[in-house]
């Protein structure tokens, strides 16, 4: 499925959607803004960037009032002014729209079907779309005057930040389980389930890293790989939707550790902190859809290749063993075999020399009928060359040549 044929879903299922992904924004928000950093407004991890630009791609712009009804509701809840509200909810808005049209500009699939898919996510969509949002929400901050001017920058950051990690993290799990449930593929449930044990896995090796029982240093640090295995797995095993949800449980257990102290991105400094923890969980996600998007252009390459073989298959069946051009007096002007070679001899020879009358009389006449009345024949017939005979089923046709002479052409097969 392209993005040209995105899911357009009829009026009631639109507010229904609009309805779930106000919900989901709300909620997941709420839940991000317990990391807030220089703001009570922003935080360091913001899930609802990725949900509401998944349902944007899967189901179209409309979307957006979804997403906008699920940020005023967030930061109408917060301690900032009618005018800062309607700011940030405008900014989170044109963030998954920009995102949006800047994906389907590229040609992006939901389900991760082509190696470019992971970086144009991750550039355009996580990169560049989280910009929008933090651009506009944190000069918000500071023309309402929620702010102090000289935290711009701080703000910009951890918005951003914030932002992006939304997109890598909720991004595709959403987009996928979306992608799947719009698809008429009834072993989806199934599936997903299955790949469930990705995530537990995934949330396994993260306990081992952030939940605080070993320390990261000397060979204990070897355990920072320890997910990557797992990830791998998922790819090879249940595709990219094994990796999404890897990454988010993996994610889960690593926001918890590292915003609570523990883990080996504890840091003095705060941001610093969560840029490790975006590139630590990035590079997870980003390696594990680089695979699974390989196998799946594989598979598709050798579909492809099948089909190809077949397709060859078939027209070497149907090609003629043997093609005659004959001009308007029955002399051959061009023969070949079914290797496309030349047969020697044959050129100027008039018809009878390779169709014996006696024995092909019923060919004969198809052919003087073909001629006068410009419709197919096919009839048995007998091609002797070189004291060689060929029964085949002869095939008489018309066609114009180049010149615009009218030319019949005679096809034998065996």
């Amino acid at each position: 499925m392209t993005l040209t044929h995105h899911h357009k879903p009829g009026f009631k299922k639109s507010l229904v959607l609009i309805a779930v992904l106000a919900g989901l924004y709300f909620v997941t928000g709420k839940i991000g803004l317990t990391l807030s950093m220089a703001h009570a407004n922003v935080t360091l991890i913001w899930p609802p960037t990725g949900i509401s630009l998944a349902f944007m791609l899967m189901y179209g712009y409309r979307m957006g009032i979804g997403a906008a009804i699920g940020a005023f509701l967030v930061n109408i809840t917060t301690d900032i002014g009618l005018a800062a509200v309607f700011g940030i909810t405008f900014g989170n808005t044109m963030m998954a729209v920009s995102a949006c049209y800047l994906l389907r500009q590229n040609q992006f699939q939901p389900n991760f079907s082509r190696l470019q898919d992971v970086s144009t996510l991750l550039f355009l969509g996580a990169f560049c779309g989280a910009l929008v949002s933090a651009g506009i929400g944190a000069s918000t901050l500071v023309l309402t005057h929620t702010i102090p001017t000289p935290l711009f920058s701080s703000v910009l950051l951890d918005w951003w930040l914030g932002d992006a990690i939304g997109v890598m993290i909720a991004g595709p799990f959403t987009l996928l389980v979306l992608y799947n449930i719009s698809q008429p593929h009834e072993n989806f449930l199934k599936e997903f389930l299955r790949s469930l044990n990705s995530g537990l896995l995934a949330l396994a090796c993260g306990l081992l890293i952030f939940g605080g029982w070993t320390q990261m240093t000397g060979p204990f640090s070897v355990l920072l790989v320890a997910p990557l295995p797992v990830i791998i797995w998922s790819a090879y095993r249940f595709g990219a939707m094994g990796v999404a949800t890897g990454v988010l449980g993996l994610s889960s257990i690593a926001l918890i550790g590292t915003s609570q102290g523990v883990g080996p991105f504890d840091m003095e400094n705060t941001h610093f902190s969560f840029i490790l923890f975006f590139a630590y969980i990035t590079v997870h996600s980003v390696i594990g859809l680089l695979i699974a998007a390989s196998l799946y252009e594989r598979k598709d390459l050798r579909g492809k290749i099948a089909g190809l073989e077949e397709r060859l298959a078939y027209l070497s069946h149907s090609m003629p063993d043997i093609i005659i051009l004959l001009d308007e007096n029955d002399y051959c002007l061009n023969a070949y075999s079914d290797n496309a070679h030349v047969l020697d001899g044959i050129k100027q020879e008039p018809l009878t020399q390779f169709l014996d009358p006696e024995r092909n009389r019923e060919a004969l006449r198809a052919i003087r009928y073909a001629k006068t009345s410009g419709a197919v024949q096919n009839v048995e017939a007998t091609f002797t060359w070189r004291g060689q005979d060929l029964k085949s089923n002869l095939r008489v046709s018309r066609i114009h040549d180049v010149g615009g002479q009218t030319r019949t052409v005679l096809l034998f097969r065996q």
